[in-house]
């Protein structure tokens, strides 16, 4: 296997080591260049190590050739044209989306080779976080949970929603209110440490909507970050995660229009079932993932409070994330 140590995209490569920095991300800590929005590294125990390699596109998928492939996951867009796919062999996982690059991933999560096409920074990387490392923290035995999460009080609190529920725009709101940004959509989380789950942040950026953005005010769109790209869905924006584990707390999960009423109801005891159902990486089908979700929302269901929240149609999500900041503040 040759290749070389991630320095840059092809785009932008200025040597064999330009640029490398360690950063960290979804409980990994890995080599990555400049335009890659991760934590800076602190001291932290509990993260993992990846080793990531930037590799050209034949020798990726001269490495991938196998005669046996199962395709684990397959996404197209309503044209038909492919827009994602996720397969696995004996010699790991490859994720690939047509503009957004092809990455190989070992069996075990540990070292992953890519190849970046020559597009804007943020096109291949939202490939690597939303499907890329979430798939690798999951392989090294974190729980990957489809959730957003910021830190309030020294204290984590995630948003479980389906998608186009809001919970990205009640975790952007609620960033732009002054709590620190964990993650968008993917949270890796570590039950295997005593106690308490703990929570590490994920990428730097976070694709907010439009209108949520009108709806801040200058000041809080500060606080969030800077847009660095606005495809046609919704903006990037380049929000700084904190640069540690935290302690997980409170998950929220939302339920928008299920009621004609606010209404914040504790899930006590917790359904494991909920946990079950959020989990990210679900199409991890071996007995061995099976189990280890099943004991993280057993963990989860014992360590965390669980929480169920109708948001009537009428309230939006700036006022839907002031009503959940002050409940997590209020015991």
């Amino acid at each position: 296997m040759t290749g070389r140590t991630l320095a840059a995209p092809p785009a932008t490569r200025r040597g064999p080591d330009a640029g490398v920095r360690s950063a960290y991300a979804f409980g990994l800590e890995f080599a990555a260049v400049p335009t890659t929005p991760a934590a800076t590294v602190a001291p932290d125990a509990q993260r993992r190590r990846l080793s990531w390699t930037i590799v050209g596109r034949q020798e990726l998928d001269a490495d991938w050739e196998s005669p046996s492939r199962t395709v684990l996951l397959e996404r197209r867009h309503a044209s038909g044209r492919l827009m994602l796919t996720i397969e696995q062999t004996e010699r790991g996982y490859l994720v690939a989306a047509p503009g957004y690059g092809r990455h190989l991933i070992d069996p075990d999560g540990r070292a992953a080779r890519s190849y970046l096409p020559a597009v804007p920074p943020w096109r291949w990387q939202r490939l690597l976080f939303a499907q890329v490392l979430p798939l690798a923290a999951s392989l090294q035995g974190f729980h990957v949970a489809h959730s957003s999460a910021v830190e309030l009080e020294g204290r984590a609190v995630g948003f479980v929603a389906p998608s186009g529920t809001g919970k990205t725009s009640v975790c952007a709101h609620l960033v732009g209110g002054g709590a620190s940004f964990i993650t968008d959509d993917a949270l890796a989380i570590d039950t295997s440490i005593g106690a308490t789950a703990i929570a590490h942040p994920g990428a730097g950026v976070i694709s907010v909507h439009r209108s949520e953005l009108r709806a801040m005010t200058k000041a809080a769109r500060a606080r969030l970050g800077s847009v660095v790209a606005t495809p046609v869905d919704k903006i990037l924006v380049e929000a700084r995660p904190v640069s540690r584990s935290v302690p997980l707390e409170r998950i929220y999960f939302l339920r928008r229009g299920a009621t004609g009423r606010w209404r914040v109801t504790e899930s006590a005891p917790p359904d494991p079932a909920l946990l079950l159902g959020s989990s990210f990486i679900w199409y991890l089908r071996h007995p061995t993932y099976a189990l280890a979700r099943l004991e993280a929302a057993d963990h989860l269901a014992r360590s965390a409070r669980i929480f169920l929240v109708d948001i009537p149609p009428s309230v939006p999500a700036v006022e839907a994330a002031a009503r959940i900041a002050h409940h997590a503040g209020s015991g």
